[in-house]
């Protein structure tokens, strides 16, 4: 089901897109096909790095975004677990900004099977390890470190490179770990991911609530705690 409605919600997405970029994108460019792909890669990775990371840091836009950290375990599927307001406003984004920098229509259609695949690919249950890949590519080895409820460990925003996570600071790779536990702290605070039209309604009722009254999301203190110290001092009610 939430596979066919992120195909919808894209649709949606490029299509707006295509109605407002068409008079902002130039006709052609004399770039070479790899160079086309490259340059889409970096531009629309920056764009997806910084609207995932805003989701986790900006109270308002956690309520979205928060609904796809709702599972207690990583698995293929989380990746279709996404709101539609995302998915449709990070569409635009991204797509505006390629088609303004005019990336051939080639270039368009490889950059984006490429985003696709990682993003499914760094979703998956399993033990797949890629070694000193991992300081290029994003991979289901550092993504579950994003999906921790622990915020110090919670980094790895990149869904395709790790470029941006690096420069930015928010990269974590602990070969020989494992991130403390997946999920949201409070996950009685989101409706479960098998519920689609509540999921639909939830950032809305956060929104329309009045101060004070909307779900206690996060914890602050857990934040203040080191890194090493993160197994001595968890409790199953601290959080993200």
């Amino acid at each position: 089901m939430y596979f066919g409605l992120i195909m919808l919600y894209g649709g949606l997405g490029e299509a707006a897109v295509r109605a407002i970029a068409v008079d902002l994108s130039p006709d052609t460019n004399s770039w070479p096909l790899w160079f086309n792909v490259l340059v889409a890669i970096l531009a629309g990775s920056f764009v997806g790095y910084w609207q995932h990371r805003l989701e986790h840091r900006v109270d308002i836009l956690w309520p979205v975004h928060g609904i796809h950290h709702v599972p207690d375990k990583v698995n293929i599927t989380n990746n279709s677990v996404v709101h539609f307001i995302e998915l449709i406003c990070g569409t635009i984004l991204t797509q505006l900004v390629l088609l303004t920098i005019g990336i051939s229509d080639e270039g368009l259609l490889i950059s984006g099977l490429f985003t696709i695949m990682q993003g499914y690919f760094i979703h998956t249950n399993s033990d797949i390890r890629i070694g000193r890949w991992n300081h290029v590519l994003a991979s289901c080895e550092l993504h579950r470190f994003h999906h921790s409820n622990y915020v110090p460990e919670a980094g790895n925003f990149g869904s395709e490179i790790v470029l941006w996570d690096k420069l930015f600071g928010s990269y974590i790779y602990r070969p020989d770990q494992k991130q403390l536990e997946v999920g949201v702290a409070k996950p009685h605070t989101f409706p479960s991911p098998f519920n689609i039209i509540k999921g639909w309604w939830h950032p809305f009722r956060y929104w329309f609530r009045r101060v004070g009254r909307q779900p206690p999301y996060f914890y602050t203190e857990r934040s203040k705690i080191p890194v090493r110290d993160r197994l001595e001092h968890a409790t199953p009610s601290d959080s993200q």
